[in-house]
């Protein structure tokens, strides 16, 4: 049985073939780790953890109200789907958000998508 053609959108200085029998040389990616950073920052990836859960939780939910409005308390990412670890900051919860500038939106997000240092 022949294999699946890769993807022309894939670009295959990510990927290796797998070292398992089992995966019949099925391509797979290549651990981070092994790839120069300069090739990992062109994907466009964000750097930090939070920001690339906040991408991922913006691209599950559609748009920043829906990520807001998320009801998924069961997957891992919920707590942290604000853009800010509230694990790693002491905290009020009884405290106003603070929100500055004139592109801020209720709960420390800006209108452009970003999340602001709060």
């Amino acid at each position: 049985m022949s294999k699946p053609p890769i993807s022309s959108k894939i670009d295959t200085r990510f990927l290796e073939p797998s070292p398992f029998a089992d995966d019949g040389g099925e391509f797979i990616g290549k651990d981070p780790r092994n790839i120069p950073i300069s090739d990992l920052r062109m994907l466009g990836h964000p750097e930090s953890p939070i920001k690339a859960i906040r991408a991922n939780c913006l691209d599950c939910a559609g748009s920043m109200s829906e990520v807001r409005k998320c009801v998924m308390h069961d997957c891992p990412m919920w707590p942290l789907r604000m853009g800010i670890n509230v694990f790693h900051k002491s905290r009020n919860v009884d405290a106003p958000i603070k929100t500055t500038g004139s592109n801020m939106a209720p709960g420390g997000e800006r209108d452009d998508g970003e999340v602001a240092d709060v």
